[in-house]
C-alpha cells in the first residue's frame, strides 16, 4: 500500500496547516504581525507619541473611543485605519487611539501617569468619538472633531484639520 499523488497533497496541506496552527498558538506575533502592521495603536506614553510626530514634523492625531461607541468603530473603518494603509497621511500624521471604557492609566505628555479619564476632562473630551489634533508638547493645533456625523464630508473633515495643524491652507 503506497501513497498515491493525491493523498500526498492532502498530507502536505495538512501538514502545512498543522505548522501553521502550531506556530500561532506558540509564537503568535509570527502569523499576526503582518495582519497589525496597519492597525490603530492604542497610545500608552503621549510623551513617546509626540516626540515621534515632533521628529518627523507630523501631527499627533489622538482619537478618543469606547468600547460601546458604534460611531467610533465606523470612524476607525471607514477611516483612521484606511488613514494608516496610505503612505500619504504617513508622512502627515501620527495616530493614536485612547479607550475611555476601562479608564487605563498613561503616561501625559509631562511624562506624568493619568487616567484615560483626566486626559479626556483636561482636553475638554466628553463624546466619543474625539479627535485631538496635537504638536509634540500635546498642544491643539486644530480644532477637534467632536462625535461623527457624516460619512460623505468627515475624510474631508479630517483633511482640512490636518492641513490646518501643518500649517498649509486646504
Amino acid at each position: 500500500m503506497g501513497f498515491n499523488k493525491l493523498s500526498l497533497s492532502r498530507f502536505s496541506i495538512v501538514s502545512v496547516l498543522l505548522a501553521i496552527i502550531t506556530l500561532s498558538v506558540f509564537n503568535p506575533s509570527l502569523i499576526s504581525a503582518s495582519s497589525n502592521a496597519h492597525e490603530l495603536i492604542s497610545s500608552t506614553d503621549l510623551s513617546r507619541d509626540g516626540k515621534l510626530a515632533g521628529m518627523s514634523n507630523r501631527v499627533l492625531m489622538v482619537e478618543f473611543s469606547s468600547e460601546d461607541c458604534g460611531y467610533c468603530r465606523l470612524l476607525e473603518e471607514e477611516f483612521l485605519k484606511p488613514m494608516l494603509r496610505n503612505s500619504e497621511y504617513g508622512e502627515k500624521v501620527v495616530i493614536r487611539s485612547i479607550s475611555l471604557s476601562h479608564n487605563d492609566t498613561l503616561i501625559d505628555f509631562e511624562g506624568n501617569r493619568v487616567s484615560a479619564s483626566e486626559l479626556a476632562t483636561k482636553y475638554g473630551v466628553f463624546v466619543t468619538p474625539t479627535l485631538l489634533f496635537l504638536d509634540e508638547n500635546g498642544q491643539e493645533v486644530s480644532d477637534k472633531l467632536v462625535g461623527f456625523w457624516s460619512v460623505d464630508f468627515y475624510g474631508g473633515f479630517i483633511d482640512a484639520r490636518i492641513d490646518s495643524a501643518r500649517g498649509q491652507n486646504s
